[in-house]
């Protein structure tokens, strides 16, 4: 019988942070922490709130829900019907450039997917693997009752492994410092 030394979470963080002093590690020893973290991580610490939601109702009028995506900025939404407890699908924003120019009662709700629901309780690490395997890039968090809890993207996911992912949408922080002088 061959016995193996399981290390916990924290003992194998540890170890990482032994392994090497070098700053050029930093980044590395940061990801395999992550890594390994996931199966300790639930979804309802990365969560966003459903305060800090942004949900369309499935009746908006396709003008309204325009505006709503021009301030949002999201690639995805979450369309609910009458309250936000009854999410019914998701809907890409990608699939609505081809009919920008349609009037306000072109039936976009053809375009909403449904729904992949999750427990708050579950790990990060389990809902990688799901969301890689079930091709969603959200998930519509419930709590023990079944209300809406919040919602997760895969890029929260990704980012508690890797570290912060900023895309061309991002605000930089740093950018706020910059001024101006007046000689340019």
């Amino acid at each position: 019988k061959v016995k193996t030394n399981e290390l916990t979470p924290e003992e194998l963080t540890r170890a990482i942070d032994m392994a090497t002093d070098e700053e050029d590690a930093k980044q590395e020893k940061e990801i395999l922490k992550g890594i390994v973290n996931m199966g300790t991580i639930q979804v309802k610490q990365i969560m966003r709130s459903r305060i800090d939601m942004t949900a369309v109702s499935k009746d908006l009028d396709f003008h309204k829900l325009l505006g709503v995506i021009r301030e949002a900025g999201f690639s995805r939404m979450p369309v609910y019907d009458k309250t936000i407890d009854v999410i019914v699908g998701v809907l890409n924003i990608k699939s609505l450039i081809p009919h920008l120019d349609a009037g306000m009662d072109f039936a976009w709700q053809q375009f909403v997917k449904s729904p992949y629901f999750i427990p708050e309780n579950k790990t990060i690490d389990d809902t990688l693997q799901e969301m890689r395997t079930n091709h969603n890039h959200l998930a519509i968090v419930v709590d023990e009752y079944g209300g809406v809890a919040g919602l997760v993207t895969i890029e929260d996911v990704l980012e508690q492994i890797v570290g912060e992912i900023e895309d061309e949408y991002d605000f930089d922080e740093a950018g706020d410092n910059i001024v101006r002088e007046p000689d340019g």
